[in-house]
């Protein structure tokens, strides 16, 4: 009787086993197949609103050096990388140009305290009404193509292809600098480096910070014997 409950036991054990690992292989199956509709529903998107940029009005030529710096992601982010600013205005490679940042609105009360010094001019976007918001997305858009940047410069790591990647093709800058984006979907990376006209190869084993001030050191084309210390506001 004894024999006969340990192998009843064991049977038990090795069905819930093998039952467990194929519940796991469905569970990953549906989130490659969430992940994989995900990303052509954005495809599609970005196409769209690829369009509507194309009838946006021509680029005012100002005559002037313009530097747009793209940063829109959340308020931790910004703090890991709000150190790096004031390089650009310092560097060599961007003191005679005319710099604006383009941040998210949500970390705007905090860039006005600290960091308004570090640029020449702000635009902010509010994240949920461009999401949300086809006209207001539409105005955005307007709004950097009239300041007929030169150059953009968008430092995220990871950026977002209907965010940060389309407010600098609605820019229409002659000159786009990022990284190789790192978004887990290999298609959305091709259509987001696909906007820009030179990269920065990083890196991309760094934590955060340190890829921060790599990338500033990199644009700005500057040498730091020993990384900037993170102070927080």
């Amino acid at each position: 009787m004894w024999h006969y409950r340990v192998g009843r036991n064991s049977l038990f054990l090795r069905i819930a086993y093998k039952t467990t690992n194929v519940l796991r292989y469905l569970s990953l199956l549906s989130r490659q197949w969430q992940s994989y509709k995900d990303s052509l529903n954005t495809a599609r998107k970005y196409r769209n609103w690829q369009q509507t940029i194309a009838q946006l009005a021509p680029v005012n030529a100002t005559g002037t050096k313009k530097l747009l710096i793209i940063r829109l992601d959340d308020i931790g982010d910004y703090i890991l990388y709000r150190q790096c600013l004031p390089y650009y205005k310092q560097s060599e490679a961007w003191k005679e140009y005319n710099i604006t940042l383009l941040g998210n609105e949500a970390w705007k009360p905090l860039f006005e305290v600290y960091d308004k010094v570090n640029v020449d001019n702000a635009l902010w976007v509010n994240k949920k009404q461009y999401n949300e918001d086809g006209g207001y997305r539409r105005q955005i858009w307007e709004q950097l193509r009239a300041e007929g940047f030169e150059t953009v410069i968008c430092p995220a790591r990871t950026r977002q292809l209907l965010l940060d990647d389309i407010c600098a093709l609605a820019s229409h800058a002659p000159f786009k600098i990022g990284g190789h984006n790192q978004h887990k979907a290999k298609a959305i990376n091709r259509l987001s480096d696909s906007v820009y006209t030179s990269f920065i190869t990083l890196d991309n084993h760094k934590i955060e910070y340190d890829y921060n001030i790599q990338f500033v050191q990199k644009s700005c084309q500057l040498s730091f014997t020993d990384n900037p210390k993170l102070a927080l506001p």
